[in-house]
């Protein structure tokens, strides 16, 4: 498993009112299992950025948009 960043709009599931950028870390194989992780505690999901963390936390590589 990879760590990857996600940076994206959206609001949390059952919660009133706008949404608005939301910066996670989750664990996933590719960057469109890091996407779909992001549906168990989000909804409304639009504008993702998504980008691998390395070992030493930092962001590495090409940015990806599943």
């Amino acid at each position: 498993m990879k760590k990857w960043v996600c940076r994206f709009v959206g609001r949390k599931i059952g919660a009133i009112g706008d949404s608005c950028v939301n910066t996670e870390k989750v664990e996933a194989a590719t960057p469109e299992e890091a996407r779909s992780a992001l549906y168990q505690t989000y909804e409304h999901i639009h504008s993702l950025w998504v980008r691998e963390v390395g070992p030493d936390g930092e962001c590495v590589g090409p940015s990806f948009k599943p």
